[in-house]
């Protein structure tokens, strides 16, 4: 299953998140996600909801994982 992105939409959204604090924290967070996690599942909720699970890409004392 593949989902493509509609960066245009997610710039919109991220945007509009970003006016309050507890948006701007949620973003921080998806941040870290997109750039600190190498792998993940997802799995199709059906009625166009996605479940997404990453996966730490460091281990407690930093290292990657092999």
């Amino acid at each position: 299953m593949t989902h493509e992105v509609n960066h245009a939409l997610a710039h919109i959204y991220i945007a509009a998140l970003s006016c309050t604090k507890d948006g701007r924290e949620l973003i921080e967070a998806l941040e870290n996600v997109r750039y600190y996690h190498s792998e993940g599942k997802i799995a199709d909720l059906g009625h166009d909801g996605v479940f997404v699970a990453a996966v730490d890409a460091y281990d407690e004392i930093g290292r990657a994982h092999v």
